[in-house]
């Protein structure tokens, strides 16, 4: 199953990339069409894998020094910074 890309110029000159195919070869060159732009631009370097061990989002890290470690603070942040504390306290390893 091919997943192609084609370019289409505006116009101003600028050009774009355009998936083809129907589906999921269209899907899938929207997904490497995506890929191809974040990697030109410098965005890639800020898709980030979730570091929760049970979490597998990968996410847009836009902080400003690209220091986050987790998909949602409130969800996989607290439960790492819980855990620490647990064992922390505690000595147990849950």
């Amino acid at each position: 199953m091919p997943a192609g890309l084609g370019v289409a110029f505006d116009a101003d000159g600028d050009a774009t990339v355009r998936p083809a195919g129907v589906g999921v070869s269209r899907f899938l060159a929207e997904v490497l069409g995506a890929t191809v732009l974040a990697s030109i631009s410098g965005e890639w370097r800020r898709l980030k894998l979730c570091s929760a061990p049970e979490c597998e989002v990968v996410y847009y890290d836009g902080s400003k020094n690209r220091s986050k470690r987790w998909c949602s603070m409130r969800i996989c942040g607290n439960r790492s910074k819980t855990r620490s504390y647990y064992r922390r306290s505690t000595g147990v390893v849950p």
